[in-house]
């Protein structure tokens, strides 16, 4: 029994209360321990001497386990919960966590494999909690559910920014062993707090249908969504992976302004997120959804055109927010057509995230020695100008299987 709103001496909004601080700042908590293996790039290269082959490998495992362990989520929530879910992905990325200190206690020589294993551990605990993470803030405030969901990945973006700026501290102190000792802790106890507090159940649960029925996937209009969430993450993924060095080699910028240009479209996609869920208090998410597109094509072609290191810095911070809330909205506007499928949509969904940010990056890098930088970003506006034709066909098409919204 999940205890939600059965009373016990607690009131319902206080139950409500607890889910959504839990939640919410798990999401803090479990983007700051995603991002702890690019944000230590500097001991991985220094420290454990990786190669460039090396360190650019070191993501694949990331991405394929994010992308199995969220398919796999979204049929595994119908079994074990979305609760098991999430204490299953905080557990993994704890272990992440663990590697990576073990990194540099295990010597040059074995770090290589063991840092594999880390960012495998990392990618499965963030694909696994994709399903709890995106479902329950829809669960918890069922009238405004894009508000929700771009709010939680809001809080993902403060610890995405965050992450690195410990590291900043921790390295600048001598200090770094203390970044994986204490994001292994907070993963835990994320993990032990789920299983304390009451959270609202899958809606699945309430309506009575078996598992057996899967109307999203005999649905064109899900895959449609699937899509529109690759072919984003095509241009988001080699805009965020190829930032720094764009900035280093192409504009000249040096070491810590090109990394500033990341910190500041992290810090862009933050604050976007934030103006989005602002904006949906008074207009319809639909709109909004469609327009950040062409905000993301306009950015990938404007690299032609900024010269000087402020325009440059100036363009990512721009870019940032024009990312900022079209995954999120893609999440919510897909659950509306679903709604009593919200995990499996929302766990799909995320493989189609996972698979462009993993590929985008990829095919960029085997075709920067025939081409600049400038030229890919151009050629890559393309994916989000299809993304605004994918989602008006989604907008124009209710799928025929998805039911009265049971909230």
């Amino acid at each position: 029994m999940s205890g939600w709103e059965a009373g016990g001496g607690v009131s319902a909004a206080g139950q409500r209360n607890a889910a959504a601080s839990l939640v919410y700042v798990g999401g803090f908590v479990q983007c700051m321990a995603q991002v702890s293996f690019a944000a230590s790039a500097t001991v991985l290269r220094e420290r454990l001497h990786f190669t460039d082959a090396q360190y650019g490998s070191i993501f694949l495992p990331q991405i394929t386990l994010a992308t199995l362990g969220a398919i796999g989520a979204g049929a595994l929530a119908r079994r074990l919960g979305l609760r098991a879910l999430l204490v299953i992905g905080s557990l993994a990325l704890a272990a992440s966590q663990c590697a990576l200190l073990a990194s540099v206690l295990v010597g040059p020589g074995a770090a290589y494999p063991v840092i594999l294993a880390g960012t495998a551990l990392m990618g499965l605990g963030a694909g696994v909690s994709a399903a709890p993470m995106n479902a329950y803030p829809q669960l918890l405030f069922p009238f405004g559910r894009e508000t929700a969901v771009v709010g939680i990945h809001a809080v993902n973006g403060l610890g995405l920014t965050a992450g690195p700026l410990l590291v900043g501290l921790l390295l600048a102190q001598d200090a770094w062993t203390l970044l994986p000792l204490s994001l292994a802790a907070a993963n835990l106890a994320l993990a032990i707090r789920v299983l304390r507090v009451p959270l609202p159940p899958d809606p699945r649960a309430t309506t009575g249908q078996r598992s057996a029925d899967h109307a999203p996937v005999r649905s064109p209009v899900f895959w449609t969504f699937v899509v529109v969430a690759f072919l984003y993450a095509l241009a988001e993924g080699s805009l965020a992976s190829w930032a720094v060095i764009f900035l280093r080699e192409d504009r000249g910028l040096g070491a810590p302004a090109a990394a500033w240009g990341l910190a500041l479209f992290w810090t862009g996609l933050t604050l976007g997120r934030l103006l989005v869920a602002s904006l949906m208090l008074r207009v319809s998410p639909e709109p909004i959804w469609q327009v950040l597109p062409l905000a993301v094509a306009l950015t990938l072609v404007s690299t032609s055109f900024v010269t000087s290191p402020g325009s440059a810095l100036a363009l990512f911070a721009f870019a940032g927010i024009a990312c900022s809330g079209f995954f999120p909205l893609t999440i919510s506007v897909a659950s509306r057509h679903f709604p009593r499928h919200v995990a499996w949509v929302a766990s799909m969904v995320y493989a189609g995230l996972a698979l462009g940010v993993g590929a985008g990056p990829f095919v960029m890098g085997l075709l920067r020695p025939h081409w600049p930088l400038t030229r890919l970003f151009a050629l890559y506006a393309v994916f989000p100008v299809a993304c605004v034709g994918l989602a008006s066909l989604a907008r124009r098409h209710r799928a025929t299987a998805a039911g009265p919204d049971p909230q």
